[in-house]
């Protein structure tokens, strides 16, 4: 099934290149930077931030028409002891968008992999195999009673160790294990297995033929069984 559009997502572009040397500077805002910038120069931090924000948000090109590099392109050069070429682009040297903001409609997996930084190498199809596979999960959850959501929660989207979920449910670690090994043996009950399966893509059906001495097929058998899933699919829940 197709997962619905139902997010809308505002997009803003910025110049990656200014972004990153602020980070690595230590800079966290653009006022911050025009801060910097205004008491090197000693201008007013108005004006500073004006052209600043502009030409970061790419809706002011880097150089002018007779291609004079603009005194708001040296002065960030200036700040972060580099050539202005490190800071921009050949297109943004020269051209300015006319607004740096778009909207699109996304699935909650584009989402997810859009947002999801350290998971860049999953692909939106994966991630949406997951998120399907999360919705099965959260309904196998219901299922167990609450001690058992909790401490299922805790230990596989949190990533707890058991003796800290006891500090936080009040037992000791080895109750804990009890409670986590009752709930596993819950959500590993064969039917429970084929619907995770199914949710992740990973469930096939077998057909096997039976012949005659003549070659002619006389019986077909059609089984079901779970081909496990791909670590990729396993990474991105």
């Amino acid at each position: 099934m197709t997962e619905p559009k139902d997010i809308n997502v505002e997009v803003k572009v910025r110049n990656n290149r200014i972004i990153r040397k602020m980070r690595a500077a230590g800079i966290k805002t653009v006022a911050e930077l025009c801060r910097q910038i205004a008491e090197q120069n000693k201008d007013k931090y108005e004006s500073i931030h004006t052209r600043i924000r502009s030409i970061i948000n790419m809706q002011l090109s880097a150089r002018k028409n007779n291609g004079e590099w603009r005194t708001t392109a040296l002065q960030l050069a200036g700040v972060f002891n580099c050539l202005p070429e490190d800071l921009f682009s050949e297109e943004q040297q020269w051209q300015a968008l006319t607004t740096n903001r778009a909207e699109a409609e996304m699935t909650f997996a584009e989402v997810q992999y859009l947002t999801n930084g350290n998971r860049a190498r999953i692909s939106p199809e994966t991630a949406a195999q997951a998120s399907e596979l999360r919705a099965v999960l959260a309904g196998a959850l219901k299922e167990l009673d609450p001690r058992e959501q909790q401490v299922i929660r805790m230990r596989y989207y949190e990533g707890m160790q058991l003796d800290e979920i006891g500090k936080k449910i009040g037992c000791g670690k080895a109750n804990v294990g009890k409670i986590e090994e009752e709930a596993l043996r819950k959500l590993g009950q064969p039917w429970r297995r084929r619907e995770l399966a199914k949710a992740a893509g990973k469930w096939e059906t077998i057909t096997q033929h039976e012949y005659s001495f003549s070659g002619c097929i006389t019986e077909t058998h059609t089984a079901d069984r779970c081909v496990g899933l791909d670590d990729d699919i396993l990474e991105a829940l």
